[in-house]
């Protein structure tokens, strides 16, 4: 499998970054994500993908991406997510259904979620397997955590509400959400405090969505890459990003839907959208992952360490494509 990831890197590392990343004037790389160096020598911990540790544990904490440490849903949990999908379909612009209307998935994030979900998008789009139906927007902006977002006045949403308008399409069309986001401003790397404070931000998000999108249906989450080739600049800034909170953020996702499989306060259906795992995208740096995934430091990261280059988005891509084509929670609207 690692050589299947190397070919792919090598074919498309000449390629251009998508035109949406580099000419949209809403989504420039903000400063606070840039202010690092890429170093392919960093000898980071032991650390084991959430998906790899299964049954075992990191610090007390089971792996997996779900209870029992599987990585697949099942029992309560897996039936809701196939009646929530069962729910979607092909709305007009007031949200009421139709047969030329549209089934919506956006992506929600910051830089490198924008380039990993607009090369899904592409991929998904020149695939011949995309129905009609269904649109997918990018409406994620570089620069903007998840503390930039959370709020329902945050200008992200206006932001987000014109790139629909301009696709033709209304939040009230929006019933799948893609989201991989992190708190860029804090630093905290002490497990499992650290991830524990990125759930308070993660449900506010998640109340604020169900809010701006009253048809909303199913929220994915994903687990950040690996960003441990990034070393930060003297002056702290973006240290939010850094290793290891690319490992804990992966950990904060899983939590997240565990509260909601539980019936917790503040993580049911009438607080929050429906939420489940999809993309996990952390690999500890080149060391392939059970299936295979990993992200080279030279031809798949940039030279900030942080940001991927056309070959790594289009590798972080595959595995949305992957996800979204297969997943018995999508296929019904996405194929």
């Amino acid at each position: 499998m690692k050589t299947f990831y190397l070919l792919l890197a090598i074919a498309v590392a000449g390629c251009s970054k998508p035109a949406t990343e580099n000419n949209n004037p809403a989504s420039p790389v903000d400063s606070t994500e840039t202010n690092t160096e890429k170093s392919c020598s960093i000898n980071q911990q032991n650390l084991i993908p959430i998906t790899d540790l299964g049954t075992g544990y990191y610090r007390g904490y089971q792996g997996g991406l779900y209870p029992g440490g599987q990585n697949q849903r099942s029992g309560a949990h897996l039936s809701l997510a196939l009646s929530q999908s069962a729910q979607i379909q092909p709305l007009n612009n007031n949200g009421q259904p139709a047969a030329n209307g549209k089934v919506v998935l956006i992506g929600v994030g910051a830089s490198n979620p924008r380039t990993e979900f607009e090369a899904f998008k592409q991929q998904a789009q020149s695939s011949g397997l995309l129905k009609p139906s269904t649109a997918i927007v990018n409406t994620c902006i570089g620069g903007q955590g998840v503390q930039k977002m959370n709020q329902a006045s945050a200008n992200y949403w206006q932001q987000a509400e014109n790139t629909l308008q301009q696709a033709g399409l209304s939040m009230q069309q929006v019933q799948a959400a893609w989201v991989e986001t992190e708190h860029t401003g804090n630093a905290d790397t002490v497990f499992p405090r650290a991830p524990q404070q990125l759930m308070s931000d993660m449900r506010t998000l998640l109340v604020t969505m169900k809010q701006k999108f009253p048809q909303l249906k199913i929220v994915y989450l994903s687990g950040r890459a690996f960003s441990g080739f990034a070393q930060a600049a003297a002056n702290e800034v973006g240290k939010g990003l850094l290793y290891p909170r690319d490992y804990y953020n992966g950990w904060t996702m899983k939590w997240m839907v565990e509260k909601q499989i539980a019936n917790e306060a503040g993580y049911t259906l009438s607080d929050i959208p429906f939420i489940t795992m999809s993309t996990y995208l952390w690999s500890r740096g080149a060391n392939p992952r059970n299936d295979g995934f990993f992200l080279d430091c030279i031809l798949d990261v940039g030279p900030d360490g942080l940001h991927l280059t056309a070959a790594g988005e289009q590798k972080a891509g595959q595995q949305l494509y992957q996800f979204f084509f297969s997943d018995p929670t999508s296929v019904g609207w996405i194929r």
